[in-house]
């Protein structure tokens, strides 16, 4: 299990609904509060060049603590190279073995939750799922590398493409994500039909991962919206101009679940409210989205339906009504894959 995409996926759009003045629907519930992310000062290679205190800091750096970074943007580009199924293959093990050994912590976490959600599971199964969970997050890291060759190797099956293009050509539309499978093919289906959309992310702590993650979302296209609460008002011009943006529904925030709810209380304080909330100001289509992991490297990404919330039809409903809604459109999506989804080690309480 990385670290960093666990950061990065604390908040994929963790705006606060604080940045929202009212709460359309009546609901006053408290919520959490904004987070603002800030970018680590990083030497680049205009201070190699500037010389001076400007170079001598970039060769600290990067012959210091930055040489765990050189090791992973050279060990990804090495991989751009080697055959697809070799390197998630490659990543499926590393997760496997050195996640689990190193990480005995998160197994039984996963075994907890997997208890906690599904009581008369037994013991096998349970231990299949967790060496799964490990096996897609481990790839995840490795398919960075190999991305851009998945939909030209014909590995990448779209499911819903005319459902996204009717929904995208007369509306704007939020993509309700999901953490489950590899979600970075959302990228690869939404370039594949020509649609830039703005994208909230959380980036990893890591530099290099950072880097990575940015470059390969950008070349498919995505608008990199601002990190953290900054990131809402872009956010709701690119919807009000009639375009895309992705917001993933389900979440953690602080080690916990925010969504979905499962047997829990509904709150606002979470993805779920602010997809609401931008739906009744902006009139947005909620199209469901998550991916999946078939055998053999292969991925699908489905657009599987547009949500129908209380709001379309009556204004007036409370906001938390919606909520309900999204979630439970997004609770059967995680359950059916709750062996690649990436949240399973999280705490439901």
């Amino acid at each position: 299990m990385s670290d960093d995409v666990a950061a990065a996926c604390e908040a994929h759009d963790d705006s606060s609904s604080a940045a929202f003045k009212g709460d359309t629907g009546g609901n006053t519930a408290k919520s959490r509060r904004a987070i603002v992310w800030q970018a680590p000062d990083i030497p680049t290679v205009a201070d190699l060049k500037a010389g001076g205190p400007a170079r001598k800091r970039w060769f600290r750096y990067w012959f210091g603590p930055g040489k765990s970074d050189a090791f992973d943007l050279a060990f990804h580009w090495l991989l751009t190279f080697a055959p697809i199924s070799m390197v998630s293959n490659l990543g499926g093990v590393l997760g496997r073995t050195f996640g689990m050994r190193t990480r005995p912590h998160v197994v039984e976490r996963i075994r907890v939750r997997l208890k906690r959600l599904f009581p008369d599971m037994d013991a096998d199964e349970i231990e299949r799922i967790a060496r799964s969970h490990f096996d897609n997050a481990g790839r995840i890291q490795a398919e960075f590398s190999v991305i851009r060759r998945v939909l030209r190797a014909g590995r990448l099956t779209i499911e819903g493409a005319d459902l996204l293009k009717d929904a995208t050509s007369s509306s704007p539309v939020i993509l309700v994500c999901c953490h489950t499978g590899n979600w970075e093919m959302f990228e690869v289906a939404l370039n594949a039909h020509g649609i830039r959309w703005g994208m909230n992310f959380w980036p990893p702590s890591k530099h290099s991962h950072r880097l990575i993650a940015s470059r390969i979302r950008q070349g498919f296209g995505a608008i990199l919206l601002p990190p953290g609460s900054p990131g809402t008002r872009p956010a709701l011009r690119i919807l009000q101009a009639g375009g895309v943006v992705s917001i993933f529904a389900d979440e953690v925030h602080r080690n916990i679940v925010m969504a979905p709810f499962f047997d829990r209380e509904p709150h606002l304080n979470g993805n779920l409210a602010i997809i609401a909330r931008m739906r009744r100001m902006t009139g947005a289509k909620l199209l469901l989205t998550y991916s999946q992991r078939l055998p053999g490297c292969r991925y699908k990404v489905n657009f599987e339906r547009l949500i129908e919330v209380p709001s379309i039809q009556n204004p007036d409903v409370p906001l938390i009504e919606d909520v309900k809604s999204i979630n439970a459109a997004i609770t059967p999506v995680v359950v059916a894959n709750i062996h690649q989804w990436y949240f399973l080690d999280n705490a439901f309480e």
